[in-house]
């Protein structure tokens, strides 16, 4: 990417990328789909910083603030209730 356009990949290309060869585990013989799901944070300069969650499948979305795991519905909606855009200083995060 770096070579043909002289700028740095945005992390949503790159998270294309990586779910693609993730989505491409599920479908063929011989081959074990990865059993994870990934959070991916980047930023480029275009749309600033980003979160990018991704499942085993390579299904992924964007977002403001998730989390994955154990438990991870019950920490989405204490974050659906307590998140403030644009209210979160770097050291509170």
């Amino acid at each position: 990417y770096l070579l043909t356009y002289q700028e740095p990949a945005p992390i949503e290309y790159i998270v294309s990328r990586l779910c693609n060869i993730k989505q491409a585990y599920t479908q063929y013989g011989g081959k074990r789909p990865f059993g994870v799901s990934f959070l991916y944070m980047g930023w480029d300069k275009h749309y600033g910083y980003q979160l990018y969650q991704s499942d085993p499948s390579g299904n992924f979305g964007g977002w403001k603030a998730t989390c994955v795991g154990h438990n991870s519905q019950t920490a989405i909606s204490i974050l659906k209730q307590e998140y403030k855009i644009g209210e979160t200083k770097l050291n509170d995060a």
